[in-house]
C-alpha cells in the first residue's frame, strides 16, 4: 500500500521527527530559552528558513511510552502553563526571519488576543502573561 498524502507544514509537533544531520547542522544551535516543549518549533522555523522541507506524514504510526512531567501534580503544571506562555511570546519576538517591528507586533497582538479571552473570567491566567513583559 502506498502512501502519497504528505503534508507540508510551517511546524508540527516533534515527538515523532526526523532530521537529518545536514539540517541540524544547517540550522545550528536552537534557542535555549524556548527549553522545554518549544525544541520542535524552534527547529521546524529554523529548518523552513533555510528552505528546508517541513512535512507532516500521517500515515506514519508511533507509540509515546513516557508520561508527560506537567501533569504530576498542581506545581508542574503551573510551571508548564508559565512555560508555554512565555514560549508563545519568545516564538513571537524572537523570529530571525522577521523584522524586528513586525515580531513586536506579533507578540503585541497575542497578547491582546489573550485579554480579550481571558476577561469574560479566568482571569488569574493574565498572570501569566503579565510575567512574560514585566517579570516575576
Amino acid at each position: 500500500m502506498e502512501h502519497n498524502n504528505n503534508y507540508d507544514v510551517n511546524r508540527l509537533e516533534g515527538s515523532l521527527a526526523v532530521v537529518t544531520g545536514r539540517c541540524i547542522g544547517e540550522i545550528g544551535y536552537l534557542d535555549p530559552y524556548l527549553y522545554p516543549g518549544w525544541e520542535d518549533t524552534d527547529c521546524c522555523r529554523r529548518a523552513g528558513g533555510r528552505d528546508r522541507r517541513v512535512g507532516l506524514v500521517p500515515h506514519a504510526l508511533a507509540h509515546h511510552y513516557a508520561g508527560s512531567w506537567s501533569g504530576g501534580s498542581p506545581q508542574n503544571m503551573d510551571m508548564a502553563v508559565w512555560l508555554q506562555t512565555r514560549n508563545y511570546y519568545i516564538d513571537q519576538l524572537a523570529d530571525p526571519f522577521g523584522r524586528f517591528s513586525a515580531n513586536l507586533w506579533a507578540a503585541l497582538h497575542l497578547l491582546f488576543v489573550h485579554i480579550r479571552r481571558f476577561l469574560p473570567g479566568r482571569t488569574g491566567l493574565l498572570f501569566f502573561d503579565r510575567r512574560v513583559f514585566i517579570g516575576s
